[in-house]
Parts: C-alpha cells; structure tokens; sequence
C-alpha cells in the first residue's frame, strides 16, 4: 500500500496549480526570483546570472552566487562555450500573458480538485487515463526547453528565432520538471491502488458467493 494516496498527491498538485495561478496574477516576479527556479535553470544553462534572478534574501543571494560561479568557473573548463537564456522580461511584472496563464492554472486546479471526489472505482480510471497522457506531455516540454536551448545538444549551431523559444526558459523548464516528477509518481501510485482495488473486489465477490 502507498505511503501517500493518489487523491492526496493530486489534491497537492491542484493547491500548487492555484498557488502559481495566484502570484502569475498579482506578482509574476515572486516565482521568477525563486531559489528552485534559479539553480534549475542554472544548472540547465537556462537563466542568465544577472541580479534580478537572484533570490532577495541576503545570505541566500550570497551562497547561491558562490555556488553558481565556483559551477560556471568547473563547466568552462570542461566546455569555453557557455551559454545562457535569459528569463524574458514578461516573466517579471504582470502582463495580459501571465493573467491567461494563472486563468488557465486556475481552471486546472479547480476541475482536478472537484475529480479528486469522485467515486474510488470511477476515480481510478479516469486518472488512470489522465496520468500517462499528463506526464508525457511534461516530459516532451521538459526535454524541449533543454534540448532546444541555444547551443543545446540539438541546436548545436546558430538558426533563425521561432516561436519555440520562448520555451526554453528557467521558469518553463522548472514547471514542467516539477510536473513531470509529480505524474509520474501519481501514475506509481495508482498502478499499486488498482491492484489493491482489484484485490478488495475479489474479496468481496467471494463473499458474497459464499453468503449465497
């Protein structure tokens, strides 16, 4: 039996949708200047190290700055070609962008939340279906934004701007990353639920012959 169930991970991801829902409407720049989104997307060569990517705290900011240069200072002697993708500037105030983002994020929260109290048998099917579907699209776009980043392992030479691009960022990287992890683990956990399911109904059934 799984430590945590299904419902309760799909019912954290659905408050984490309506959390970022929350500050793409208000304030866009809270998420850019996270931690997690800084040392992500600096480790996938995805932000630029320019201050305002920094997180505010002063101590953080410190350490994180030493981490990251003393991690740019190892990779350029591995590799002299290192190159950055800035965050765009539409990430960090908010914009008719961001408040169709946190619409949409919104929307996803509330309908997933009000799934989580259907019945367990209907329950089970039907994110049995979502599941697969939602972490295969999140890897697509995690491996996306890396792979088509400038100088990534695919764009190895330099081409002509397309609309693509605006993917291969820090914040877009770390959310699909983030839900990639988290479907995935939902989709473990309902492989383990639909065999105690299955198990729980054959039970009965014998019960039920055997009243009979």
């Amino acid at each position: 039996m799984a430590i945590i169930s299904s419902t309760s991970i799909i019912g954290a991801l659905s408050l984490f949708h309506l959390s970022l829902s929350y500050f793409l409407l208000t304030s866009p720049s809270t998420i850019v200047n996270q931690s997690l989104v800084f040392i992500l997307g600096a480790s996938m060569q995805l932000v630029s190290p320019s201050d305002s990517f920094l997180p505010k705290d002063p101590v953080f900011r410190l350490v994180t700055l030493y981490s990251y240069n003393n991690f740019c200072n190892i990779y350029r002697c591995l590799s002299p070609n290192i190159f950055a993708q800035p965050t765009p500037p539409s990430f960090s105030v908010a914009s008719p962008s961001t408040a169709l983002a946190a619409l949409i994020l919104a929307f996803l929260g509330m309908t997933d939340l009000t799934a989580c109290s259907l019945p367990e048998e209907i329950s089970s099917y039907y994110w049995g279906s979502q599941a697969p579907i939602r972490c295969t699209f999140f890897f697509a776009l995690t491996g996306y934004a890396y792979a088509f980043k400038p100088k990534g392992p695919v764009r190895g030479v330099p081409r002509q701007s397309s609309p693509w691009d605006s993917l291969n960022t820090s914040v877009v990287f770390t959310w699909g990353f983030l839900e990639m992890i988290s479907w995935f683990w939902i989709f473990i956990t309902l492989r383990e639920e639909r065999r105690e399911l299955a198990v729980r109904r054959a039970e009965r059934k014998r019960a039920e012959e055997n009243r009979l």
